[in-house]
């Protein structure tokens, strides 16, 4: 005679259920989750100009997916771990190839926006064609800026604690030059009123970074692609840029 489950008695139902809640649960690690309310998103502790523009940029594209967004700003090292651990939702911004490293994380490979590094001083007439032409100078950075340490190696350096220290330290004439992201450099000249300190023109190096997701919102990566395309294009991105731009002139 064929065994019969029957669905109608309470404690039958009850024993399905849980065998059907335990038989998902052992996956769900790998499962990609349906589209949340709100993306988590781990960013630097320092809220720069970038890191203005950035953060414009996603919560608007994010928008357009009816998802709510919440920074959480953390210590750079800190902060990618726990997105590859799935305790955050998503990266902010990296360089290109973080995917290499953390494996569980899942690049949108259009990019959200580009960055500059750019020489200050009080100098005049200064031409910088490349990383080579600073060596005559005695120059100061943020210490753990890896691109310019990677690219100063034998010059005479000095490295602060901020790069408000190293604009201090070029104000008082004991540097010739200080080497920080373009816009953050700006936005503290204007903000301290060093009339005396200028950019050098062109920048150093000119940069793309990237959003990551942990690998668990696989899912949103195509259309978040497809609406950074259009943002691009249609010029959003560039005017929530010059939003910000407009606050430091």
């Amino acid at each position: 005679m064929p065994f019969k489950f029957a669905i109608s008695n309470p404690i039958n139902a009850l024993i399905l259920f849980q065998i059907m809640l335990f038989s998902n649960f052992g996956h769900g690690a790998s499962q990609v989750l349906a589209t949340p309310k709100v993306m988590h998103i781990a960013a630097f502790p320092k809220q720069n100009v970038q890191g203005k523009v950035a953060v414009g940029i996603i919560k608007a594209a994010y928008k357009k997916l009816g998802i709510a967004v919440e920074i959480h700003r953390l210590p750079g090292a800190r902060s990618i771990l726990q997105v590859d651990r799935g305790e955050l939702d998503a990266e902010l911004m990296r360089i290109k190839g973080m995917e290499d490293t953390f494996d569980n994380l899942v690049p949108v490979n259009i990019h959200l926006m580009y960055m500059q590094v750019a020489a200050f001083s009080r100098l005049k007439n200064i031409s910088l064609k490349s990383w080579q032409d600073l060596k005559p100078y005695k120059i100061a950075y943020e210490l753990g800026f890896k691109l310019l340490e990677n690219n100063t190696k034998g010059m005479n350096v000095i490295k602060t604690s901020d790069p408000h220290h190293a604009f201090r330290l070029l104000n008082e004439n004991k540097v010739e030059m200080v080497i920080d992201l373009k816009l953050d450099g700006m936005s503290y000249i204007k903000q301290q009123d060093l009339k005396n300190i200028n950019m050098i023109e062109p920048a150093l190096k000119t940069f793309a970074v990237f959003h990551y997701v942990h690998n668990k919102h696989k899912n949103l990566v195509p259309q978040l692609e497809q609406i950074l395309v259009t943002m691009h294009e249609s010029g959003e991105s560039a005017k929530i840029h010059e939003a910000i731009i407009n606050q430091l002139q």
